[in-house]
């Protein structure tokens, strides 16, 4: 009896460690896809710093589309951004101020953020309907 009582122990001290050693690499690994998922969002964010965080998705996921956009130039250089603009081949729909709004292949846009005239690039914003005001 004594016998059978050891191999039993021995195989849930053999069954314990297998188990513990699974339960520490999922661990490791877990963290390890975290930690580098994480650190490949903050270089993508280092690398285009002035494309708005949609657009960085845009421009990873589908560089053979268009976008409609929104740059905003440095103040007093709006002429000299929306030369470059037409020049790589976007078309300008129109501007105000420092505000240009472009259609261009999301390809173009790191090129575009990389000019130091461009404060920054974002998606057009959406207006909100107002609705009625019912007197009561």
């Amino acid at each position: 009896m004594n016998v059978a009582r050891r191999n039993q122990t021995a195989r849930i001290a053999r069954t314990a460690a297998v188990l513990g050693g699974a339960i520490i690499l999922v661990a490791f690994l877990v963290q390890f896809t975290v930690f580098s998922s994480s650190r490949d969002k903050t270089t993508l964010n280092e690398a285009y710093p002035k494309l708005d965080s949609t657009l960085i998705q845009k421009v990873e996921s589908d560089s053979a589309g268009t976008i409609r956009v929104i740059i905003e130039a440095v103040p007093g250089r709006t002429a000299e951004v929306i030369e470059r603009v037409t020049a790589l081949g976007a078309v300008v729909e129109t501007s105000y101020e420092n505000l240009i709004q472009v259609v261009a292949p999301t390809s173009l846009l790191p090129s575009l953020a990389d000019d130091e005239a461009v404060r920054l690039i974002r998606l057009p914003l959406r207006p909100i309907e107002p609705k009625p005001i019912t007197p009561s």
